[in-house]
């Protein structure tokens, strides 16, 4: 039955990519281009991401659903996975409705639309959790192997795979598990196999500066003005309700609640505290960061396959059977208004939610415009001073012979493409910018003379627009920032 569900809802989501009029988002655009450049890391992020769409583009190309198909594809693969993860520690029952609880998580359906990093990060966390609950029962070779794997790839994938270890060791204090087992052959061989897998991502970052590590660390923004923010938290807090679904979310609090007093037998209860170690620590970690700093919803994605398990097992257990089927149905419900939103313009107008798809609206219209004014001008490079700019210039700009680069501040690079597609020196030459800023006396001191040509504007939506600034600049440039 789940795998039915599954090839059906595959089906779905896989036709809704082929029907959205959705382009491609900056982050995605940026993906892309890493995926055309292979290597072991890139300056925000490990390389998986890039493996994955470079995967999916060589079977059909670079149109905007082959660049996502792998999203709905893996997804369908988690959803197998988190099966297997609840028959091993409770019952067929429990697992059936833990995948299709997975499944149709309003935070999978919206994210099977979309590539992401934490696409390839849930299917990689789930097989690592599989492969510890078997280690921890008993010696084995070959579930060590498969530990090390996920573990390893889903390092490869996003740095957040890092709380498998913390998993690992609360598991083995709240199963009662002696430390001395941790150290077991197979254990050491799991932890190799990983280590050995990382390190050619621990390379690139020692030649790189350690761009993506303090690309991450920077994420957690200690340093900001406000600390201590009530209003964050209860923004985290709200987005996990949204991801997992308002029921689904409120089951699993009530079993946190409630679930002490109907324990079951010895073995579910091992089997819960297996899933709490995968899934509260993360919870509290990054509601932490949240309330101290800020917190993006999705930073806790990983606790998403615990928790999913952990509803079903605790839904049968104390006779909430109705509410698990009352909230897969509501998420279900959700998803299918996320899919008609997805190919329906006038849907989205109908609703209002024009500023929930802004940002992938306008990039196609925008990048065709200042492609055509490069080649018709003769300009012999594109230059950006925005990230999210230069994404969509180079993916919905491919079919131009002009190069798009990217002009690097003095204060040095702090995205990829400020390392991957720098402005070089030019001795001649005509360089067309496109910028959103006001002032950009910054980069035209840097040529011998500028010239504002127009602005662009494109309508993203309801009242919404993005504008960029167009200018001719000449040679000779001289960068601010040198390596």
């Amino acid at each position: 039955m789940l795998l039915v569900a599954l090839l059906g809802l595959l089906a779905a989501r896989l036709s809704i990519l082929w029907a959205t009029p959705l382009e491609l988002g900056p982050d995605e655009a940026q993906y892309w281009f890493w995926s055309k450049t292979p290597a072991f890391g890139y300056f925000s992020k490990p390389p998986m991401i890039a493996w994955v769409i470079g995967l999916t583009s060589s079977l059909c190309g670079d149109a905007e659903p082959c660049v996502r198909m792998g999203a709905p594809l893996i997804h369908a693969l988690t959803a197998l996975g988190v099966y297997v993860l609840a028959r091993t520690l409770y019952d067929p029952q429990i697992a059936l409705w833990a995948g299709l609880t997975f499944a149709l998580l309003p935070g999978v359906s919206l994210s099977s639309l979309l590539i992401t990093t934490d696409v390839p990060l849930l299917l990689f966390w789930v097989w690592a959790l599989v492969a510890t609950v078997h280690l921890l029962e008993r010696f084995s070779w070959s579930w060590a192997a498969v530990w090390g794997l996920a573990v390893g790839l889903g390092l490869l994938a996003k740095y957040a795979m890092a709380y498998v270890f913390a998993g690992v060791f609360l598991a083995a204090l709240l199963t009662q598990t002696p430390w001395r087992q941790l150290l077991r052959l197979d254990w050491l061989l799991g932890v190799g196999i990983a280590f050995a897998l990382l390190a050619p991502n621990v390379i690139w970052n020692i030649q790189n500066g350690f761009a993506t590590v303090r690309h991450t660390a920077s994420n957690a923004n200690w340093q900001a003005e406000t600390l201590f923010n009530i209003g964050k938290l209860l923004e985290f807090v709200g987005g996990q309700f949204a991801l997992l679904g308002p029921i689904i979310a409120g089951l699993f609090v009530a079993g946190l609640v409630w679930g002490w007093y109907r324990r079951g037998p010895h073995s579910q209860l091992r089997a819960d505290m297996v899933l709490l170690a995968f899934s509260l620590p993360v919870l509290i970690v990054v509601t932490t960061q949240a309330f101290i700093s800020r917190a993006n919803a999705n930073w806790a994605a990983v606790a998403l396959v615990p928790i999913c398990v952990l509803v079903a097992a605790w839904a049968w257990r104390l006779g909430y059977q109705r509410w698990l089927l009352a909230g897969i149905g509501l998420n279900a419900l959700l998803g299918a208004i996320v899919a008609v939103m997805a190919v329906s313009p006038a849907a989205v107008a109908a609703l209002n939610r024009h500023n929930d798809v802004k940002r992938l609206r306008g990039w196609s219209e925008l990048g065709t415009q200042i492609m055509v004014r490069a080649d018709r001008g003769g300009f012999s490079a594109v230059l950006s001073d925005d990230r999210e700019d230069m994404g969509s210039l180079l993916y919905y700009g491919r079919a131009s012979r002009v190069e798009v680069r990217s002009f690097v501040p003095a204060t040095g690079p702090n995205y990829e493409y400020h390392l991957s597609r720098p402005l070089a020196a030019m001795s001649d030459g005509r360089v067309l910018l496109v910028t959103r800023q006001g002032d950009v006396s910054a980069i035209t001191a840097r040529f011998a003379r500028a010239e504002k040509l127009e602005s662009l504007t494109v309508s993203l939506g309801g009242n919404k627009t993005r504008t960029v600034h167009l200018y001719a600049l000449e040679a000779p440039f001289t960068p601010a920032w040198r390596p």
